[in-house]
């Protein structure tokens, strides 16, 4: 029905607005913005570190690596999956790593899922051989 669709459009877009808002946080290094939108047992995977981060070690990963590296997102875009439930986020990202690394375009797919108006996952792929070297995310 047109009012069924209606819905799902609006659904849609509420989800993409939230993802957007997070992502777009993180950008700009802007950790408030990044996290307003995320449920308090969040969860984080990233595909070249091999396993999940609840919102607090997230939270200290993304720190130490605002510290040691500066990220630039372009090209990005933003899929509403289903009725909104999922969002992709595909983006290149240039990053340079303090002491010299760096890398240019490094392609970036984000799947973050969405349940009752927070954001409770996302799941991060991305060619972790393709980043410069990143040895500080190993040091406490």
């Amino acid at each position: 029905s047109a009012a069924s669709d209606v819905y799902k459009r609006q659904a849609r877009q509420e989800s993409v607005r939230l993802v957007a808002g997070a992502f777009e946080g993180w950008a700009a290094r802007d950790l408030d913005a990044m996290i307003a939108d995320l449920s308090e047992d969040f969860i984080q995977w990233h595909s070249h570190i091999g396993r999940e981060f609840s919102l607090g070690e997230h939270q200290a990963l993304v720190s130490k690596v605002l510290d040691h590296a500066v990220l630039d997102y372009h090209d990005i875009g933003y899929i509403a999956l289903g009725n909104g439930e999922a969002v992709l986020v595909q983006c290149l990202c240039d990053v340079r790593v303090s002491g010299g690394g760096e890398a240019r375009d490094v392609p970036f797919g984000l799947v973050y899922h969405l349940q009752g108006g927070k954001i409770v996952r996302c799941d991060e792929y991305m060619d972790g051989a393709s980043l410069p070297d990143m040895g500080f995310l190993a040091e406490d």
